[in-house]
């Protein structure tokens, strides 16, 4: 009778242990099957986020693109309608002209040119005043006068003027200069020439690159010898200076410096009162003996 009484007892917790062993199973895979919703709809989440992304940054490259072309436009045409006034101002209004002895400007007539040393020019920007420097430097030669480009000031008329000249990028400078070679530099006419022009013209242009390459070559090489001719002046100049200071009991570096050496008029031990002078002073700077 106990036996029995076991068997049913470990029957039922068997088929209670099979039920909640299913329970269990079941909600197991009901979260198995939430889980790989989630990663699908995570999945789908992070394609869309990225293909946004994506749009977002060409649309961005695109505007920026825009932007870029519509600057480099605007500064074409800017620097197109600065050379035509250059051109039209050279032409029409006959700004430097030789007569005789001398020059006029406008109605003006100048006769002696010797105190022509200075000239103011307006300019807009900077690529504005090398146009009219170099349109100047072009008109003076004739008059014996010649444009100093060492000893060019500019003076810029207001902050946001030298803010946007002086602030400029290594990428804007290079853009400018691309800008302003294709203004100065005309392209080449090659429609309808033959092959032996074409072929004649091509040496011609690799004569001149050669010869160009040539002086710069030797510009380099001299610059080159010359910064080492200074450098063996200084070193000189600075044992000539280290000689005369020793001669002198100073220390050898005392006349190698910025500023001479101090003079000391007067023991820092000595508790006397100076009654010198201020010229009897002076006289130790100047070498005199008192």
């Amino acid at each position: 009778m106990k036996m029995s009484e076991l068997d049913e007892q470990l029957a039922e917790y068997i088929a209670e242990w099979r039920k909640q062993r299913a329970k269990e199973e079941e909600e197991l895979r009901k979260l198995k099957d939430k889980q790989s919703k989630r990663k699908i709809l995570r999945a789908e989440e992070e394609k869309k986020l990225t293909e946004q992304k994506k749009a977002e940054e060409e649309r961005r490259m695109r505007e920026d693109f825009d932007r870029k072309q519509r600057e480099q436009e605007e500064k074409r045409k800017r620097l197109e309608e600065a050379e035509k006034k250059r051109q039209a101002l050279m032409k029409g209004s006959n700004v430097v002209d030789q007569s005789d002895c001398g020059a006029s400007v406008g109605n003006t007539k100048i006769t002696d040119l010797v105190f022509a040393d200075d000239a103011v020019i307006f300019a807009e920007s900077l690529e504005v005043l090398v146009m009219a420097l170099e349109a100047l430097h072009e008109e003076a030669k004739p008059l014996g006068l010649e444009v100093s480009w060492l000893k060019t000031k500019v003076q810029l008329s207001n902050i946001q003027a030298a803010k946007g000249e002086l602030g400029k990028t290594r990428e804007q400078l290079a853009e400018e200069k691309k800008i302003a070679l294709s203004i100065r530099v005309k392209p080449l006419n090659i429609d309808g020439i033959g092959s032996a022009n074409l072929r004649s013209k091509a040496e011609d242009m690799w004569t001149l690159i050669v010869k160009l390459e040539t002086e710069k070559y030797d510009m380099e090489e001299r610059m080159k010898r010359q910064d080492y001719d200074l450098k063996e002046l200084r070193e000189r100049q600075k044992q000539q200076l280290r000689q005369k200071a020793l001669k002198k009991g100073l220390d050898p570096e005392a006349l190698t410096g910025k500023h001479p050496p101090k003079i000391q008029t007067a023991s820092k031990f000595e508790r006397r009162t100076d009654r010198r002078t201020y010229d009897d002073k002076k006289k130790l700077f100047e070498g005199v003996s008192i």
